[in-house]
């Protein structure tokens, strides 16, 4: 059962809460309807005076490389990952460091340009088409030499020249256009836009020039690249920006930089091959000559134009060992220049194997993914972090240990097939001394020669091609969408978010105040609140009589006011006991409810339909009714009741038609006086010589002087003041 009754006051209390809420919300609904207003207006200034920033995009394709799988991959275990861990590391290349650098260098990104608006008295950034000038910087602009000022610069144009200012402070005076000036230690150079077609009247124009680096930086962390798919080798590059045209450019030229990057990376290989038989030839060229001529003046002094038949023959077998020889020992010569590249910690020109004609195709995709690895590296920078360069950098360590290895198997091998072509050339050599002296002197001269020769034309060759591979190859990434505005929208300000956002935080306010005010309001604002906890009667209403006349009964008679002590006078009929005099008594919980003014008003809304009526001034602490009547409190119901004076002293008319015994002054024993005899013999009185008679008395819970006298009336009304009497006093009223 105590359950049940816990289950039945808390459902009671859910909807007091709530009809309170419903009542307060019909209150202050303007509130609501003004805060939401607001909430409409603010956003609208905000959309329309806020900077638009819009979405540039572009579109890439990331081509299957022709190479096919990485060997290397099978070391990690991710080889089935494919072509999909290179479009991984695509997204990380194409915002790295120097593709981001040389753009920004490119399209002068790390300069801004200003001017103020013909409303509000804005300054506004403004595409570098639409400035009347444009600004070079001179030197390298790193991170600390930048122009730290607080505001950009203002610029002061004229057919001569133009000036600098910061606020009011000149930096550069009058100079030519094109003329190269300087701030500091920073030199730059202004130029006419002669592309210029905005109106420049009454507007002021501006410059701001950042770091390169911080421009860098700022870039690395608003581009943004993802894949469109997750197994597609398409991606998404974009930016947000307010300068769409200008934006727009840079991601352009990005792209270009992006794909002249990647060709360089498959260029590499070949550019280093080239590179090194260019050095090559030249020593090579050099040699060949000298020998040429040798062999011209040695035949010119000898009178001997060719070998003889036997000699011949030993020359055209010897001449095979030398070729065979310089193979060997082409060989020898690249696998040492591998194994000193690898000694090194971040080497350069590594050359593929297939440039000095030799084929291994173990050692030509190992030596080609290193390459291709180191130069991912590079264009990620030096001292990149995160997972992309974590795993670049353990296949590039795996793939150098492996070729490593490869490289001191295959030099064993090659150092073993060259020692037996000395051996076989050895014996030949021996034949050679049974020749003559002259045919074994031209032999050794033609040898060197053809050799060479030969080997010239090999490195010839090898050029040739390498120069092909270089011209023809294409970058593996295709632009499929040109950098472009995305949307026609602006994504911020999003109208929705602060539309929505404020007119919800508009609404949310009031509403919070509405429902915070109600669940801490402990006070009774309605008759359900005290029926439900009273087992007694409803008398009535009595309306708000804030700023009105303490006559108000009277003297506006058609008043709401007054119709509701009209109302309580009626209701009162019902209440009374037997016939003659009623006595009213009228208390409250706490002081500030309005006892004493329901006792005067109740009091002249009687008077005012003909009965006679006396107010007695029974609270004997904090009398009030004297003011109400501009009644002098010197002799009262304390006197009487002291026997200090007569009866007939302490009643005093007024020109309302009430009498009253106002309280007197305060004695120090009031409950003694109330509860006593001659109190009694007063209403004895008081129920012959009126038809009502109204008790004021002290607000019984604070005090028990009301107490001694509920049994002594006839009818007993409690005044509860909505907003101010507090539901707890309903328990203690209902005890």
């Amino acid at each position: 059962m105590e359950f049940e009754a816990y289950l039945e006051k808390a459902n009671q209390e859910n909807k007091r809460f709530i009809r309170r809420t419903v009542m307060k919300l019909r209150q202050f609904w303007w509130l609501v309807a003004a805060s939401a207003l607001v909430g409409i207006i603010l956003a609208f200034l905000i959309i329309r005076y806020s900077a638009k920033v819009y979405s540039i995009g572009a579109k890439v394709m990331i081509e299957n490389s022709a190479e096919g799988i990485d060997p290397t991959s099978f070391l990690f275990g991710d080889q089935l990952l494919g072509s999909n861990q290179e479009v991984v590391n695509e997204l990380i290349i194409i915002k790295s460091y120097p593709i981001v650098k040389k753009t920004v260098l490119d399209q002068a990104q790390h300069v801004h340009y200003y001017r103020t608006t013909t409303a509000l008295e804005r300054v506004i950034e403004v595409e570098p088409e639409n400035s009347p000038f444009a600004v070079e910087t001179i030197g390298d602009w790193d991170l600390d030499s930048e122009l730290k000022f607080d505001n950009p610069l203002r610029v002061e144009m004229s057919p001569a020249g133009y000036k600098v200012f910061h606020g009011s402070q000149l930096l550069i005076d009058l100079t030519e256009w094109g003329e190269l000036a300087s701030i500091g230690e920073f030199g730059l150079k202004l130029f006419r836009n002669d592309e210029f077609t905005v109106e420049a009247e009454n507007l002021d124009y501006f410059f701001r020039v950042n770091s390169v680096e911080s421009t860098v930086l700022f870039y690395q962390e608003q581009i943004k690249a993802s894949i469109v798919e997750e197994k597609s080798s398409i991606l998404n590059i974009s930016l947000e920006a307010s300068l769409t045209n200008k934006e727009a450019s840079f991601l352009k030229q990005m792209l270009n930089n992006y794909l002249e990057s990647n060709l360089q990376e498959k260029n590499q290989g070949a550019s280093n091959t080239i590179d090194f038989i260019n050095s090559e030839l030249a020593s090579i060229k050099d040699s060949l000559k000298k020998i040429e001529g040798r062999l011209e003046v040695f035949k010119s002094r000898n009178q001997i134009s060719n070998l003889e038949s036997e000699g011949q023959r030993i020359f055209e077998k010897l001449l095979d060992l030398e070729e065979e020889k310089a193979q060997f020992q082409l060989r020898k010569k690249y696998l040492d220049l591998v194994g000193e590249y690898l000694q090194e910690e971040n080497g350069d020109k590594l050359v593929t194997p297939s440039s000095f004609g030799i084929d291994d195709p173990s050692l030509n995709s190992l030596t080609e993914n290193l390459l291709k690895l180191e130069t991912e590296r590079n264009l990620l920078g030096p001292n990149s972090k995160g997972e992309i360069a974590g795993q670049l950098n353990a296949r590039i360590a795996e793939l150098r240990k492996s070729l490593t290895s490869y490289i001191s198997n295959i030099s064993s091998s090659n150092d073993i097939q060259l020692g037996e072509v000395n051996r076989r050339m050895s014996l030949i050599e021996r034949t050679i001394e049974d020749l003559p002296v002259s045919e074994m002197a031209l032999m050794n001269i033609e040898r060197l020669h053809k050799l060479s020769e030969s080997l010239y034309l090999l490195l010839l060759e090898k050029k040739a091609e390498a120069e092909i591979t270089r011209s023809s190859n294409t970058p593996d990434i295709k632009i499929i969408e040109g950098a472009r505005k995305l949307r026609r929208d602006p994504v911020k300000p999003n109208k929705r978010i602060y539309y929505g956002g404020l007119l919800l935080l508009g609404l949310s306010l009031p509403l919070a105040w509405i429902v915070l005010s109600v669940y801490f309001d402990r006070s009774i604002r309605t008759k359900e609140e005290i029926t439900e906890a009273l087992d007694i009667p409803f008398m009535g209403y009595i309306a708000n009589a804030s700023g009105k006349s303490k006559y108000s009964v009277l003297e506006q008679p058609k008043s709401r006011l007054a119709e509701t002590f009209r109302t309580l006078r009626s209701n009162l009929k019902y209440m009374a006991k037997g016939e003659g005099a009623q006595v009213i008594l009228i208390t409250s919980c706490f002081p500030g409810e309005g006892k004493t003014f329901v006792s005067s008003n109740l009091a002249l809304s009687i008077a005012s339909a003909g009965r006679r009526v006396l107010v007695v001034g029974a609270d004997l602490r904090k009398p009030q009714l004297q003011n109400d009547f501009d009644l002098s409190n010197d002799i009262g119901l304390s006197n009487y009741l002291a026997g200090a004076s007569e009866r007939d002293a302490v009643v005093q008319n007024t020109t309302q038609g009430v009498d009253v015994i106002v309280s007197g002054p305060i004695p120090p024993n009031p409950l003694e006086l109330l509860d006593s005899k001659k109190f009694f013999d007063l209403l004895t009185w008081a129920r012959e010589g009126y038809d009502y008679v109204i008790i004021d008395t002290s607000p019984f819970v604070l005090v028990s002087d009301s107490t001694a006298l509920f049994q002594k009336t006839d009818i007993n009304l409690l005044v509860l003041r909505s907003g101010v009497s507090r539901r707890d006093n309903l328990e203690i009223l209902a005890e």
